[in-house]
């Protein structure tokens, strides 16, 4: 996922400047040493390209060789158009150098090549003052971009909300008040809520942030995560939500009981999430069907949730869908991306697979996304992208983590079991297709954010470099080629 070297180089470089200058602040910063990680990624990306590149144009020295042996020859000819100015210049200057070092060259009339260098280098110096004076307001400008994004919320703004919110508990207090490391689709802060109940309680708040990888918001989730938390499902019950952007929040938040456990997934510099192989095994992982099997068997009539989808057949909805994501990639690439384009084409053209089988579908249901305390499932997180769909979607997404820990079968099988919905595999493997397609829109998004500085993000301005390597190396291995058998 790449725009030419300069471009890529001069991006990362503007942000490793920008860390320097943050680190010579002296202020503390919990995530410094995340961003210098990930930032290190990227201009670990940047290096292994500059030094594989061999891409020498020996064949423009030689044409500039040959015009200085015929004076009357256009420089423009000589040298190919599209070479940068510098590269023509270097050229240029390379060849003048080699001829009057041999001592059998030819003397020629050099006049015409000097005064050519003279007004190309005049030229040059003209397109550096320009370049120099757009990176200057372009710093500006995204300065300017980021002093109006708004400040990280306090334990005084969560309190506030709260009191305003719960008048009959004017003793409310927010205590521990941090703010997570790591790599979030929104914004997250956690705490202990003092005086909600008679012992404190653990929470966690969520907040939309100024950029949105996706369009969701974590508001949204409020009444859907209460209603599955009645119904003994293992969420989050949901404590308050604000759904505007008014004060003291200053945007859509949401704020429930942060529950025990961790990931089996930890985020590293390298990769967005990096799977605990040791802890993962086969009894732990086949926990993850039950709450799944659980999810897909929910009445959607009774589901507080959108449902205006069921006006349409699942084919049409998911086409929607894969419209919307399809008109996001062309409004934030920078380039083509001819597998992605494939992926698309192939999920256009197969669409036909979809049934009209319908259920609530978590739509992010990985590893990044299930907490685990002491070998037990103790959580489902992050329902933002719930909707009514078909399950297929969660088998696919899931699919691309389970795969590389235990047989897929075995995992369907224990599905099944729970009261799961039989979906044909190669239903399965058409959203396991989408579940990569996806992840490269967001990747693109997320880049497209921090390139025009609508964000100053260093975790999503990497994700380019960390993640859509191996978006491309799946959508390899996943779709369906002429000589293919699946």
């Amino acid at each position: 996922m790449s725009e030419p070297l300069a471009v890529e180089l001069a991006i990362f470089l503007r942000a490793a400047r920008d860390e320097l200058l943050s680190v010579a602040s002296g202020e503390e910063d919990p995530f410094r040493p995340h961003r210098t990680r990930r930032l290190a990624a990227a201009l670990n990306h940047l290096i292994v390209r500059s030094e594989s590149d061999t891409d020498v144009d020996w064949a423009m020295l030689k044409e500039a060789a040959s015009f200085l042996r015929d004076a009357g020859q256009s420089f423009y000819v000589a040298c190919d158009q599209q070479q940068s100015t510098s590269t023509r210049l270097a050229g240029i200057a390379n060849a003048c150098s080699d001829l009057a070092r041999r001592s059998d060259a030819p003397r020629v009339d050099c006049a015409q090549a000097v005064e050519r260098i003279h007004d190309l280098e005049a030229h040059r110096r003209e397109l550096l003052r320009e370049v120099a004076a757009g990176i200057a307001k372009n710093d500006a400008d995204k300065l300017a971009s980021r002093q109006q994004e708004i400040p990280p919320l306090t334990a005084e703004d969560v309190e506030q909300f709260l009191r305003a919110r719960f008048p009959e508990k004017p003793a409310l207090r927010v205590a521990n008040f941090v703010r997570p490391n790591g790599v979030y689709s929104k914004e997250n802060y956690a705490f202990d809520l003092v005086g909600w109940k008679e012992q404190p309680v653990a929470a966690i708040l969520r907040r939309d942030r100024n950029f949105e990888i996706v369009p969701s918001s974590a508001s949204g989730e409020f009444e859907l995560l209460n209603h599955l938390h009645a119904q003994g499902l293992p969420v989050a019950h949901c404590i308050a939500a604000q759904s505007d952007d008014t004060l003291p929040l200053r945007r859509p938040c949401l704020i429930m009981e942060r529950l025990p456990g961790a990931t089996l997934a930890k985020v590293d510099p390298k990769s967005l999430e990096k799977v605990n192989t040791k802890a993962a095994t086969s009894e732990v992982v086949l926990q993850l069907a039950e709450p799944l099997a659980r999810l897909h068997r929910q009445n959607i009539h009774q589901l507080p949730i959108s449902k205006a989808p069921l006006r349409l057949s699942r084919r049409e909805s998911f086409l929607k869908t894969l419209d919307e994501y399809h008109d996001r990639l062309h409004r934030n690439q920078r380039e083509d991306f001819p597998l992605l384009e494939a992926g698309f084409a192939w999920l256009y053209n197969n669409s036909a697979l979809i049934d009209d089988t319908t259920t609530l579908v978590h739509s992010d249901y990985d590893l990044r996304n299930i907490l685990f305390d002491n070998g037990r499932l103790s959580a489902v997180l992050d329902f933002e992208l719930a909707h009514v769909g078909h399950p297929a979607e969660d088998l696919g997404y899931l699919r691309k983590d389970l795969g590389k820990l235990i047989p897929w079968q075995d995992f369907i099988d224990a599905y099944l079991a729970a009261g799961g919905v039989r979906v044909p595999d190669e239903l399965v493997l058409y959203f396991q297709i989408w579940a990569v397609v996806f992840h490269g829109v967001c990747n693109i998004t997320a880049f497209s954010g921090y390139r025009s500085g609508v964000h100053n993000d260093v975790f999503l301005g990497t994700v380019s470099f960390v993640e859509f390597e191996r978006v491309q190396e799946r959508l390899l291995e996943l779709l369906p080629s002429s000589g293919s058998n699946r």
